[in-house]
């Protein structure tokens, strides 16, 4: 049954942040009208968004999922693919030793409908 209510609570959760977080992101982020010629101009917009967006949402995530397995007991983590070595970095870096281990499994997207 908790399971079922935690489901629930995710999802509206995540139809409550969405606006939110796309909110703050199109308030903090310059729109780009066209696209940047000057390469110092384009390293400068990635770093501002890895700063200001990309960098809290990963620490805000990361520290949400530790408070999770935390509180289910969780014995191991596994980050999927990809895109989930960033989010394993983030993992180890804010996890504690009493934390479960985290490991990374190299997948493909159609091995994820599984």
């Amino acid at each position: 049954m908790r399971h079922i209510l935690d489901s629930i609570v995710d999802s509206i959760m995540d139809s409550l942040m969405a606006p939110i977080v796309n909110s703050i992101v199109n308030s903090i982020m310059e729109p780009i009208e066209e696209p940047a010629v000057d390469p110092m101009r384009e390293q400068a917009y990635a770093a501002r968004f890895g700063r200001e967006v990309l960098g809290p949402a990963v620490c805000g995530f990361t520290l949400w999922l530790l408070d999770r397995v935390r509180s289910d007991r969780t014995e191991k983590v596994f980050f999927l693919g990809r895109d989930g070595w960033l989010l394993l970095q983030a993992y180890r870096l804010l996890a504690g030793p009493e934390d479960p281990p985290a490991f990374y499994l190299p997948s493909v997207q159609p091995a994820h409908v599984l």
